[in-house]
């Protein structure tokens, strides 16, 4: 379970390879089409296994108090349900912490996606076909802001900015579905940031058994130069005593550089492991056979 405050901004499940993919005068099978790009086009015409199946990756994601849950709008103005919707719906009847909010947002005028090109859907025409209902209800509140494919992002962000100027304090988005079209080049991003990753880590784990270095060095300077002036202002039946108690404090720093350094190369390998089971995760999701973890960082390559 995820508190609220720690989901990310936006926050998708997984990647949408579209059905076909259009030419300017004819289209082609999208071979990289999927399972889970499946299940999201039988959400949309709201079949119940499909609901179900994101019914619970979705409820296991989110645990919190009094969450308005609220959908961005089908393209048509005519009050319809839609397979999100009714996934919004099962949701706050499966949570009691989450409030339905799937009223709230209302297209008052339709969009003609067959005549309306993907450059054209700007942010702003959704702004002038959508209202929000209840305003007064919303001062001060949390939203979670749901939607079953992320293309553009145009809705989601007219949604979210429409929410905020009616007054609600925070808003976070989840998506189903991240459209994604080429599926080497993502598969390349990933690996590319994982590699930036571990030279990262080993450079961070450089710079940190240098720092330990020199602060070691420094620890053992000071010491020589306390155990060098107990020496001169001491009797001579005593320089055995301060030689061994300087003896045993020199070691004693070492032994802890040794630890210390110990514990650096330990907390670097944990790093690595996880940065190789995130980027791993994220080739899966792309593939369609997992969903993303929201601490995987690597679902933000691909959020522009």
């Amino acid at each position: 379970m995820v508190l609220f405050d720690n989901l990310p901004d936006m926050f998708y499940l997984g990647f949408y390879h579209p059905q076909y993919i259009y030419h300017e005068e004819y289209f082609d099978e999208n071979c990289n089409f999927n399972e889970y790009s499946q299940t999201i086009l039988e959400l949309k015409n709201q079949d119940s296994d499909a609901i179900e199946y994101f019914l619970e990756q979705i409820g296991n994601l989110i645990d919190n108090d009094n969450i308005i849950l609220t959908v961005v709008p089908s393209h048509s103005s005519s009050p319809s349900s839609s397979g999100i919707c009714d996934l919004a719906k099962r949701l706050t009847r499966l949570k009691s912490s989450l409030i339905d909010g799937t009223h709230l947002i209302q297209r008052v005028k339709s969009i003609d996606k067959q005549s309306c090109s993907t450059n054209e859907r700007t942010q702003q025409l959704h702004l002038d076909s959508i209202k929000i209902n209840n305003q007064s209800l919303m001062t001060g509140k949390k939203f979670i802001l749901m939607d079953d494919v992320l293309t553009t992002g145009n809705s989601v962000k007219a949604c979210k900015s429409l929410l905020t100027k009616a007054g609600a304090k925070q808003v976070k988005i989840i998506v189903l579905g991240k459209t994604i079209r080429n599926i080497e080049e993502a598969h390349l991003a990933i690996e590319n940031e994982y590699k930036a990753d571990i030279l990262r880590l080993d450079y961070e784990c450089e710079m940190e058994d240098e720092r330990l270095k020199q602060e070691t060095l420094k620890r053992l300077s000071v010491l020589e130069g306390e155990y060098h002036l107990s020496l001169l202002t001491s009797e001579n039946d005593e320089n055995y005593y301060i030689d061994q108690e300087y003896q045993i404090q020199k070691q004693g720093i070492r032994a802890e550089k040794e630890n210390e350094s110990l514990r650096i190369e330990e907390h670097f390998y944990i790093e690595k492991a996880f940065c190789g089971k995130w980027a791993n995760e994220a080739h899966q999701v792309i593939e369609g056979n997992l969903c993303f973890s929201p601490n995987n960082h690597y679902y933000s390559l691909f959020l522009d």
